[in-house]
């Protein structure tokens, strides 16, 4: 290859097939960036269509075979993907959280109580008690032996 075929390559002029010169890669990811911004669920949701995602992960497996380091790398992380949410779903799970939003709460909660004085804590751990116990009674023994003494009932004789 000789310095002009060289040069008008690196133009654009003469094209080889599969290969794209740099300048029209960017401005190629400059259109679909500009669509992605203008209507980019209607974007996705084409992308997401069976035949697309079809041919997306048949590409992959052809990458793999042919030992890609690019589909090598996507299917890495693709599989990681599934993973890492079963992970973060069961950890949220082995922390007594029913869902994310849940464990946010609890998360708040807590933070919420560390700057708190302890005896103010106590007082309104004990208020809510007795207001718990006076609209469902039938917990009082529960609670009795939980403590492991007399919690009175109010306006009775205290012992």
């Amino acid at each position: 290859m000789g310095r002009e075929e060289y040069l008008a390559r690196r133009r654009g002029s003469i094209r080889e097939e599969g290969v794209t010169p740099l300048g029209s890669r960017r401005e190629f990811t400059e259109r679909v960036r500009g669509l992605v911004a203008e209507s980019g669920d209607r974007v996705r949701e084409d992308f997401a269509a069976e035949d697309v995602v079809r041919d997306y992960c048949e590409a992959i497996r052809s990458g793999i075979k042919a030992r890609d380091r690019t589909a090598l790398n996507l299917y890495a992380q693709i599989m990681k993907l599934g993973e890492e949410r079963r992970i973060t779903v069961e950890f949220i799970h082995s922390l007594g959280a029913k869902s994310e939003d849940e464990l946010r709460r609890m998360v708040e909660a807590v933070k919420a109580a560390e700057g708190a004085d302890v005896l103010d804590g106590v007082e309104r751990a004990a208020a809510y008690l007795e207001a718990a116990l006076q609209i469902h009674p039938e917990h009082r023994q529960a609670v009795v032996l939980r403590l492991g003494g007399v919690v009175p009932i109010p306006g009775s004789e205290r012992v």
